[in-house]
């Protein structure tokens, strides 16, 4: 009966199911997206935009009226912070030929805009909510 070769006293053998196993790294990545983030949603800009903000993530839904600030956790912020909104921006141009047209642009711009007040971790957490926020839509 050998227990350093994974048997228990009685002969039988440890089953380890591999499959479940998690690496250091997803628990601190899942700690890092449990993180609470203090965030500011600006006011509506039109009477015609949604007076509140809703997000919901895998079930834990949080619901705030904008111009205020509301405690969310870090994954709610990644949605929130990936929901952008596409407009055609028209700039006047002369062409060579001296005749005046138009160029496009096309222009994102977050849907909620807010503001993050206060983080948690900072040094990871600026770096991580920049990188989403030049990811276009």
């Amino acid at each position: 009966e050998d227990t350093a070769a994974g048997k228990t006293p009685g002969g039988k053998g440890i089953e380890i199911d591999t499959d479940r196993i998690i690496r250091t790294e997803q628990l601190d990545q899942e700690a890092f997206m449990r993180d609470e983030l203090e965030v500011f949603f600006s006011e509506p800009a039109t009477e015609h935009e949604p007076a509140f903000v809703e997000v919901n993530v895998n079930g834990d839904y949080r619901m705030v009226v904008r111009g205020n600030e509301a405690k969310l956790r870090r994954y709610h912020v990644a949605v929130l912070a990936s929901a952008k909104q596409s407009r055609l921006r028209q700039t006047k141009i002369v062409n060579q030929d001296g005749s005046m047209g138009f160029r496009e642009d096309n222009v994102l711009s977050l849907t909620y805009p807010f503001q993050v007040m206060h983080d948690p971790r900072p040094k990871q957490g600026a770096p991580w909510l920049r990188q989403l926020l030049q990811t276009p839509a």
